[in-house]
């Protein structure tokens, strides 16, 4: 017996008061059961089809999210460049290159050690009496570079919410062999969060090449003084608005280095002023704030060396960076090498996670520099 208002040309299986289309749905013939079709389509999406997008895309947001909170800040980036500084302190453009190969065993351990000139009777290096083999084919190739300088850039660990394995870069910078260490602010975190894990990170450097740090705007939140005071006694080279000459052989470069220019502590001029005349000059300084880059170029830098961006953290193919503090959404100062009034800049992506303690993208970060100086890097 039909249903009350059911239509004749309907059937008792079509009816079902199941939404969208049932497999039993038998329509009546003709043309009215062509618009029972028409009629049921948008239906079958609207109740079945468009829950299941939304599924498909929490699970997406979901996988990218554990993606940049479980791997990728545990996925360290390594990157080395050549840059010709000249005696004029200007030079061409970088140049990437490839990238030594670490050693298997972390610095120090007896089997690295054992791995070096001294175990074959040659009269061990400096770097092997702190701890540091260097291959033969490594002494060859400083011994070959009297006019060059190795640096190994770090920036933002954010201690202690940095995921990078201490013991990878430990060995990515011992098989650069660097001539100096430099650290471009934001060791620590904040208020309340420890910063024993960074400075023990940098304790452990210091004992084997020299480390020059310069503060960033979060370690003045954790308080300087404070992080000063747990430097003390680590070998760690103080920068704060001022200089160090740095030398290999004849020639070398006047690292200066500045107070955090994010808060407007920087004062670029009493950084500058102990510089040997004809130096190239390298600056330290925390952010590439705008009032930074211009006098950089005015005062004759060579290479800029940067970080506080964390390369936006948070990137989108093409797009790039989403948003940096300081210069707003897309920024255009966010990551890797930029030419200002002649001075070049490099700003690293940094190593640590802080908040939104994701990385999409943009992989923590390990630069590698060797500079060309002198009559070479004309």
């Amino acid at each position: 017996m039909r249903a009350p208002g059911i239509p004749t040309w309907v059937s008792p299986a079509s009816a079902c008061p199941t939404p969208g289309l049932h497999p039993r749905t038998v329509p009546a013939q003709g043309i009215p059961g062509l618009g029972i079709h028409a009629l049921a389509v948008p239906a079958f999406w609207a109740g079945s089809a468009l829950p299941d997008l939304l599924r498909l895309l929490a699970v997406f947001v979901l996988a990218v999210v554990a993606w940049g909170y479980l791997v990728e800040p545990r996925w360290l980036r390594v990157r080395a460049y050549r840059l010709s500084l000249g005696a004029d302190a200007r030079g061409g453009r970088p140049v990437p290159l490839p990238i030594p190969r670490p050693p298997k065993r972390p610095v120090g351990s007896r089997s690295t050690r054992a791995a070096g000139p001294a175990a074959k009777g040659a009269p061990p290096s400096p770097a092997a009496r702190e701890g540091v083999t260097a291959s033969p084919a490594t002494l060859r190739a400083a011994a070959a570079r009297p006019s060059r300088l190795r640096l190994a850039h770090l920036t933002d660990l954010h201690a202690p919410v940095y995921r990078v394995s201490e013991a990878a870069l430990l060995r990515w910078i011992e098989a650069w062999q660097p001539d100096a260490v430099v650290f471009t602010g934001d060791l620590a975190e904040g208020k309340g969060l420890p910063a024993r894990r960074g400075v023990e990170l940098l304790r452990r450097l210091a004992r084997r090449w020299p480390v020059y740090l310069v503060p960033g705007n979060h370690d003045h939140l954790y308080g300087w003084s404070r992080l000063r005071r747990e430097l003390e006694g680590t070998g760690v080279h103080l920068l704060v608005n001022q200089g160090a000459r740095l030398e290999q052989g004849p020639v070398g470069i006047y690292l200066a280095g500045v107070d955090d220019p994010h808060t407007g502590r920087d004062d670029l001029g009493a950084a500058l002023a102990g510089a040997p005349p004809g130096w190239p000059v390298v600056l330290l300084a925390h952010a590439p704030a705008g009032g930074i880059r211009r006098a950089a170029a005015g005062l004759g830098a060579g290479l800029v060396l940067a970080g506080h961006t964390h390369g936006g953290q948070v990137r989108l193919p093409l797009l790039g960076a989403l948003w940096i503090p300081g210069q707003g959404w897309f920024p255009t100062y966010d990551r890797g090498w930029f030419q200002v009034g002649g001075t070049w800049w490099f700003i690293a992506a940094g190593l640590g996670t802080p908040r939104p303690w994701i990385r999409l993208l943009c992989r923590p970060e390990l630069v590698l520099l060797e500079l060309v100086l002198g009559e070479e890097g004309r």
